[in-house]
């Protein structure tokens, strides 16, 4: 007659070989059955931080940078200064083009013949 298993109401010899026959293969068996749970609580724990960052903000390391300008109505007057002195010099450029007669003398920069008949 065989044992009876209290726990189980089988053999105890069946349960016996349901066993592993060494403690490195029931370590080995546990760590593989903790290994999920562990993975989700790093998980879960790195979630929250991450819900707690985006709820907090992060905290400022270093200041903002104010992005103004020193002295905006300077920089309009010089601009406006710029430009007036720009119409004045296309004035006197308008001026020379209706007054004088040019000659210009049109040469292809690339065609190697075209500089050859303008050289003397």
């Amino acid at each position: 007659m065989r044992p009876q298993d209290p726990i189980n109401g089988g053999d105890a010899t069946q349960a016996q070989q349901s066993l592993p026959q060494n403690k490195e293969a029931a370590m080995s068996q546990l760590s593989a059955q903790k290994r999920p749970a562990i993975w989700k609580h790093v998980l879960n724990l790195f979630l929250a931080a991450t819900c707690l960052h985006v709820w907090l903000g992060s905290p400022p390391v270093l200041q903002r940078a104010e992005a103004q300008i020193p002295d905006a109505g300077l920089q309009r007057k010089l601009l406006v200064e710029e430009a007036q002195r720009t119409n004045v010099l296309l004035a006197e450029i308008k001026q020379i083009l209706q007054a004088q007669t040019l000659n210009v003398r049109v040469v292809g920069a690339d065609n190697q013949a075209d500089r050859d008949r303008s050289a003397p």
